[in-house]
C-alpha cells in the first residue's frame, strides 16, 4: 500500500501558502478618484450633480470617479447655474461661479394679444423644449419659478432634466405638474384651469405709489405693479412695496368683507452709496482672491476679476494658486475710482536651495519632496502648501512636518533646522491598504522554512 502521507502533507502546504497571499484588490481604487472644489459668490448655493444634491457652497474636496457630470447651482434670489465638468483620476478640479441675482418678475397683466402659433424651428441638438398651453389661454407661464411668457408659448434650448412648470392666471386655481425635457425632443404641459372658489365675504386692498410702476407683494406674494386693486380675504396682511433706487415700504392692513383698504405709499430714495472697486489681475490665470482673509472669487481665464461696491479704506489683498507662491499687497479703495492690483505668481521650484545660502536672523529652511508629489504639507500641524516646496524663515531647532494626500498613508517625521542652513527631506508615500515589504516577507519564509521541513521529514521515512 502506498503512504498517503506526501500527498495530503502537500495540499495542506499549498492551503497554508494561499492563506499567505494578501488580499489586493481594490488597493489602487484611490488613484482612480477625483476631487472638486465648489466655490460661488455669493455663498451658500445649492449644489446638486446628477440630480442628487451634495450640499452648499463652499463645498471642499469631493471625491467623484473620473468621467463628465452635469450639476446646478441654485440659491433664492438667483439665476440658477446649470453645466458641466469633465474629471480625471488624480484631478484636483475647482468650480467657481458667480451668480447673477434674478430680473424682477413681470406684472401680472395678460398682454391684450394673445398669440395664437407656435414657434416651429427645432432646438439646438442636444437640447430640448416645452410647449405650454392653458384653457383659458394668456396664463403667466413659470418654469422652476421663473416667469416665461404668457401660453400659448414655447421654451426652448432646454437642458434634458425634469422641470416644474406652473401656469396662474386671475381668477383661477394654479396649476402646476413636473415635465421631463429629453434632448432634440419637444414635452408638453398642457394645463385646463379651473376657476377660484368663490367667497361672497372677499374684500380689496387699493395700493398706490409716489412714484408709480413699484412691484406689490402680499404676505411675500408677489401680486402687481402700482397703481393695483387687490381682491383678498378678510383679516390682517402684510404689503410690501419695492422699487430699485428706492427703500422698501411696508404697511400692515386688516381686510374686511366688501370693503377697500387704501395703501398709498410715498417711497423715499436710497442715498447713493460712497463706494470704489477694486481690478485684480493675476498671472497665471485662476487665481484664488482674498480681501482681509475673506475670499472675493476667482480671476478668470483672462485673469481678471473685479470686485464691486467696496468702501473707501485699505484692504489687504491675497492672491493664492496651488503650485504657487501667495501674492499679498495692501492696496486702498477711493470713492468712485477703481483700485487696481497686479499680482504676478511666482511657481513653487522643486530645485533645492544651496545649503551654503545663509539664512539670517537665527533661522532655517526646509526642502521637502515627495513621491508622488502634490502632497500636502503641514508643519508643526499648520498647513504650508504642496510637494515639492522649500520653506524659510522656520526657527532654529526640532520640528514636525506630515505629508497627507488622498489614497496613500500620512507620512510623518521630525527634522532639525539650523541657524542659516537648509534641511533636505525627501519621502516616499505608501498606498492606503498595501501591506509592508517586511509584513509579507517574514509569513512567506516561515512557510517556505515549513514547507521544507516537511519534505525533508517524508524523503527520511521514505522506504
Amino acid at each position: 500500500m502506498r503512504n498517503p502521507g506526501p500527498a495530503v502533507a502537500g495540499i495542506l502546504l499549498l492551503f497554508l501558502l494561499l492563506s499567505l497571499i494578501p488580499a489586493v484588490s481594490g488597493q489602487e481604487s484611490g488613484a482612480e478618484t477625483g476631487y472638486v472644489t465648489f466655490i460661488t459668490t455669493p455663498p451658500g448655493a445649492k449644489i446638486v450633480v446628477e440630480d442628487t444634491t451634495i450640499g452648499t457652497t463652499p463645498l471642499a474636496d469631493q471625491p467623484f470617479p473620473p468621467g463628465t457630470y452635469l450639476y446646478t447651482l441654485l440659491k433664492d434670489g438667483y439665476v440658477p447655474v446649470q453645466t458641466s465638468f469633465d474629471l480625471k483620476a488624480g484631478q484636483r478640479l475647482t468650480v467657481s461661479k458667480t451668480l447673477q441675482p434674478l430680473s424682477p418678475t413681470p406684472p401680472s397683466t395678460i398682454p391684450t394679444t394673445i398669440p395664437t402659433t407656435r414657434p416651429t424651428t427645432p432646438p439646438p441638438p442636444g437640447l430640448g423644449s416645452i410647449a405650454a398651453t392653458t384653457s383659458p389661454a394668456g396664463a403667466s407661464i413659470f418654469l422652476n419659478g421663473q416667469f416665461q411668457g404668457y401660453a400659448p408659448l414655447v421654451i426652448p434650448n432646454l437642458q434634458p432634466r425634469t422641470y416644474t412648470v406652473l401656469a396662474r392666471l386671475e381668477g383661477y386655481s394654479d396649476y402646476a405638474a413636473s415635465v421631463r425635457v429629453s434632448s432634440n425632443t419637444q414635452a408638453r404641459f398642457d394645463a385646463v384651469l379651473e376657476p377660484s372658489p368663490i367667497h361672497r365675504d372677499y374684500g380689496y386692498i387699493s395700493v398706490s405709489s409716489s412714484p408709480s410702476g413699484a412691484r406689490v407683494s402680499i404676505d411675500g406674494t408677489y401680486r402687481g405693479i402700482t397703481p393695483a386693486t387687490i381682491t383678498e380675504y378678510p383679516g390682517s396682511h402684510t404689503v410690501l412695496v419695492q422699487m430699485s433706487g428706492y427703500s422698501d415700504y411696508s404697511q400692515q392692513v386688516y381686510v374686511t368683507a366688501d370693503t377697500t383698504q387704501f395703501v398709498t405709499a410715498t417711497l423715499s430714495p436710497v442715498p447713493p452709496v460712497s463706494s470704489g472697486s477694486l481690478l485684480v489681475v493675476s498671472s497665471p490665470p485662476v487665481a484664488n482672491v482674498y480681501l482681509d482673509g475673506n475670499y472675493r472669487g476667482q480671476t478668470d481665464s483672462g485673469g481678471s476679476l473685479v470686485i464691486s461696491n467696496l468702501a473707501p479704506r485699505s484692504y489687504q489683498v491675497e492672491v493664492s494658486k496651488s503650485r504657487y507662491y501667495d501674492y499679498t499687497a495692501v492696496v486702498t479703495v477711493y470713492q468712485g475710482q477703481q483700485a487696481y492690483v497686479q499680482a504676478t505668481l511666482v511657481p513653487v521650484s522643486p530645485t533645492v536651495i544651496p545649503t551654503t545660502s545663509p539664512v539670517p536672523g537665527g533661522t532655517g529652511s526646509l526642502s521637502i519632496s515627495s513621491s508622488p508629489s502634490g502632497a500636502q504639507v503641514y508643519i508643526d500641524n499648520v498647513f504650508r502648501g504642496y510637494t515639492p516646496s522649500v520653506y524659510d524663515g522656520l526657527a532654529q531647532g526640532m520640528h514636525s512636518v506630515t505629508l497627507k494626500n488622498p489614497g496613500y498613508v500620512d507620512f510623518q517625521a521630525q527634522f532639525q533646522v539650523a541657524a542659516g542652513q537648509t534641511t533636505n527631506l525627501a519621502a516616499t508615500l505608501t498606498p492606503a491598504g498595501t501591506p509592508t515589504q517586511s509584513g509579507l516577507t517574514e509569513p512567506v519564509l516561515a512557510a517556505g522554512l515549513l514547507a521544507a521541513g516537511i519534505l525533508a521529514l517524508f524523503r527520511r521515512n521514505k522506504p
